[in-house]
């Protein structure tokens, strides 16, 4: 090739560029059309240069706008802008902007054009990009923004340019403090010489308020030194004085600075300017902000920061004071004496004075020096000090002396005394005793007496001394007894809040042996049974304590059923259940407690309101729903299937001889039970709606290994139970195999359906369909079929098939969280039960499911 000219991998001369930069410069297009000699204006040299990188590299703006004009990418190698704005250049840097070059492109270190324009002082360049959206805070590799690389370099013009377009002083290249001293001090230096030193950033933040976060007095000398004004505040009216403590994000960058470390008196008189009484958007004084931080704070420097602003409230009505208390400051006497001022009285936007926040944490002589005159001043809930110091034995009877009024209400209708009993079990004689007040026959809006909130013996001992009823009961129609009971109280105190009878019923009809029951206390049952608890009482449900117990009660024993029996252990509730029928529902279906209710006395034939025995409710098949109410796999076949401890006089008493024959088969060796559902769909599906299916160990088939029933549907060429078993998803990995295996076995499949029958002799061509539907289905048909069919190992051309099937529906699941992990089954659950299962072969079959009316056989009714 001759020099000078392109080639067609597009590398050129430097001569060629030469000619072609002249004819560019020239303003004649025809001339330029003949330099480039029909090659493409955006081919690229050698070392990755474009032609418009040639003409920025000499500032030719005539050249760079003929060749834009001719097609030349501005983006192609995307150095253009960039060269531009580091050399100077600012008509180019205007002609690629105009044209469209990407402003925020940052080159191998990180640098944007405006970092390059910034840290060569061309700040003509700098504000071209920044009207055209160049990102002011922009980072580089080092964490730089374009405003520090600016500082840097002692750029002063391009340093205003860059606060005036709301640039952040701080970016995350200064790694420590001495460095952000240094930093800040330069930074200073420069914006002194050009006046202005007191500029703030995108925050409102000026270097004085990042000085003071640093704690640095050499450097927040320097500023002041350099004039900057310690008075002014930030966007949210924050000055320079509460940023030596309050933690804000505008600090986040600086992760290194020290929030715990203290602050000197002499640091906090340099910051605090004309007033230390200016608040901030909440309304926050410094010396709220200082007592909010983690920083240790002196009392004279408390002392100098409360000059003026002690009664200074925020936003939310709190006092320095109260911030004091909140943050847990120690509360010395030169402490509270400081701060207190005229606020003892003040209430927060919640209605609480200091004392009331401080509560139990005072000492007597720091309660004293708190409170105010409005000593009976309530909350927003009602509740004065004396609620707040019910775990502080002398407070409360300070409190008292004071003259806070112990009959006192709150929202809730509640006295001191109750809350005090319902808190704190400790209280003493004496501090119980001075809180009684009018209070013997005062209620709660709930209407319940003090007596009902006591928990000790002690407590409701002296409580009855001072004459309150035991007979009370509140709106729910709850006795002391029973919130004893409730309340877990000692077990001794029963005995005390027995009145004239302890068979009253609350509201919803249930005495106080039900909530013993409920309370899951053998003690408490026992002590309420000996102190005359009827156990033939029932509820307005009609249940009796029997049947609390076994709603209630993590195990029930025959001991406990013995004594809550009652007259009758078969006695209703309202629906007619017993008491063993509500066992069937629960975890305690065993056999051992079966027969526990058998031996005394239970009858599983006496029918319910709609003729049901519990015989017949024990068996019938319910929804999968209604036995996850309660425990979802402990139903009544967890007995039927343990076929030796099972208590044979349930099948003796059935009464109805269609039950019989359903229950007798459970009761065979579990192969033959297998075997007799797989030849009849109602059995089947009666066992898979109460999963209790012989399944994997359970299955007594084989002595070497445990085989699913899926396996011998399949090797029993039970085609129309295997499908039913596919569909509810009875089946294990082994079955995945077992049906790839039999795909593997037809090698090839002919389109003639007649000759694919012939073919399969070994493998029935039912059971071949089945396979195939089913893995296919499990596999779906979403993006990643063709990897998951790649997986399974199976012949080519029932790969293809596969692959190109489409089906337009799929096999409703009936518990799909048993498909093996291999498989990613996408479930639609929005299908309409029954739906047709149809699929469409390559070679034309269409494979129906959905034949008659009777499919799915999970339809099918419990008996024939």
């Amino acid at each position: 090739m001759a020099s000078g000219s392109f080639n067609k991998l597009g590398i050129f001369s430097p001569n060629r560029v030469k000619a072609v930069l002249k004819a560019a410069s020239s303003d004649d297009e025809s001339a330029l059309k003949a330099a480039l000699n029909n090659y493409d204006v955006n081919t690229v040299s050698s070392n990755g240069k474009t032609l418009l990188d040639f003409a920025v590299e000499r500032g030719n703006k005539t050249a760079l706008e003929n060749l834009l004009k001719a097609g030349a990418d501005v983006n192609l190698s995307k150095k253009s802008l960039l060269k531009a704005s580091k050399r100077g250049y600012d008509d180019c840097v205007d002609v690629l902007l105009q044209a469209g070059a990407d402003v925020n492109h940052k080159n191998s270190s990180g640098d944007t054009a405006l970092h390059l324009a910034s840290s060569k002082g061309h700040f003509q360049c700098s504000k071209s990009l920044l009207k055209k959206g160049a990102k002011v805070d922009a980072e580089n590799e080092k964490g730089e923004t374009a405003f520090a690389r600016a500082c840097r370099k002692g750029r002063r013009p391009c340093i205003v340019t860059l606060l005036e377009s709301g640039a952040d002083f701080i970016s995350s290249h200064v790694k420590n403090v001495p460095q952000f001293v240094s930093y800040l001090e330069s930074c200073a230096d420069l914006l002194k010489t050009e006046g202005k030193i007191n500029e703030k950033d995108c925050h409102g933040m000026t270097l004085l308020m990042y000085a003071a976060s640093s704690l640095s007095v050499k450097c927040v000398t320097h500023l002041l030194h350099c004039g900057s004004d310690p008075d002014l505040q930030n966007k949210d009216l924050k000055t320079a004085l509460m940023f030596a403590f309050c933690d804000c994000y505008y600090l986040s960058k600086l992760t290194f600075l020290n929030r715990e470390a203290p602050v000197s008196t002499t640091f906090v008189k340099l910051l605090a300017g004309k007033s230390k009484a200016v608040t901030d958007d909440f309304c926050k004084t410094a010396l709220m902000h200082a007592l909010a931080s983690k920083r240790p704070l002196d009392d004279g420097l408390i002392e100098y920061l409360a000059e003026g602003c002690v009664d200074f409230v925020d936003r939310f009505q709190k006092t320095a004071l109260m911030y004091a208390i909140v943050n847990e400051r120690e509360l010395s006497e030169c402490l509270i004496t400081c701060l207190r001022g005229n606020t003892l009285d003040r209430q927060d936007s919640e209605g609480k004075t200091a004392v009331m926040l401080a509560g139990d944490k005072l000492s007597t002589r720091q309660f004293h020096f708190l409170l105010g005159t409005h000593v009976n001043a309530p909350d927003n809930m009602g509740r004065h000090a004396l609620f707040y110091v019910k775990y502080n034995i002398e407070l409360i009877t300070e409190c008292v002396r004071g003259g806070m009024d112990v009959n006192q209400r709150d929202y809730n209708g509640m006295t001191a005394l109750m809350d005090a009993l319902s808190h704190n079990p400790y209280l003493t004689h004496d501090a119980v005793q001075s809180l009684v007040g009018d209070t013997v026959t005062t209620k709660d809006k709930r209407g319940r007496s003090a007596l009902m909130f006591a928990r000790t013996t002690a407590h409701i001992a002296q409580l009855l001394e001072l004459g309150f009823d035991v007979n009370l009961q509140d709106v729910d129609g709850r006795t002391p007894l029973m919130h004893g009971i409730m309340h877990r109280a000692e077990s001794s105190v029963l005995e005390l809040l027995v009145g004239e009878d302890v068979n009253v019923r609350d509201k919803q009809g249930r005495t106080a042996l039900m909530y013993a029951v409920a309370s899951v206390s053998i003690d408490f049952i026992k002590r309420i049974v000996g102190l005359g608890g009827d156990l033939n009482l029932q509820d307005s449900d009609g249940k009796t304590a029997l049947m609390h117990a076994v709603l209630f009660f993590p195990h029930l024993t025959r001991e406990l059923i013995e004594i809550l029996r009652g007259d009758s252990i078969n006695a209703m509730d309202k629906f007619g259940n017993t008491a063993f029928i509500h066992v069937v529902f629960t975890r305690h279906l065993t056999p051992e407690t079966c027969q526990h209710f058998l031996e005394l006395g239970a009858n599983v034939n006496i029918p319910d309101v709609k003729n049901k025995t519990d015989l017949l409710k024990m068996i019938e098949p319910r929804p999968f729903r209604y036995f996850e109410q309660y425990y979802p796999w402990n139903n009544c076949f967890e007995v039927l299937n343990n076929r030796k401890t099972f208590p044979s006089e349930i099948i003796n008493l059935g009464s109805t001889p269609s039950i019989h024959d359903v229950l007798k088969p459970h009761l065979k060796p579990t192969s033959v039970r297998l075997r007799q559902a797989l030849n009849d769909l109602s059995v089947l599906r009666f066992l898979v709606c109460n999963s209790t299916l012989p399944y994997i160990a359970d299955f007594e088939y084989s002595s070497h290994s445990p085989v699913s029933p899926l396996s011998v549907a399949l090797q029993d060429f039970k085609i129309d139970a295997a499908r039913y078993l596919i569909v509810n998803t009875v089946f294990i990995d082994g079955d995945f195999r077992r049906l790839q295996e039999l795909l593997c076995s037809c090698c090839s499949l002919p389109e003639d359906v007649s000759l694919l029958i012939t073919q399969a002799v070994s493998t029935p061509w039912p059971l071949v369909k089945l396979a195939f539907t089913t893995v296919s289905t499990l596999v779906g048909h979403s993006h990643e079929r063709s990897g998951k069919i790649n997986k399974l190992k199976l012949p080519k051309k029932i790969e293809d098939m596969l692959l190109y099937q489409s089906p337009i529906s799929k096999i409703p699941v009936f518990d799909w969280h048993r498909i093996p992990l291999s498989f990613d089954l996408t479930v639609y659950e929005n299908l309409p039960y029954p739906r047709p299962l149809l699929y469409q072969w390559p070679f034309g079959i269409d494979l129906v499911f959905t034949l008659n009316n009777t499919w799915p056989p999970y339809k099918y009714p419990l008996t024939k």
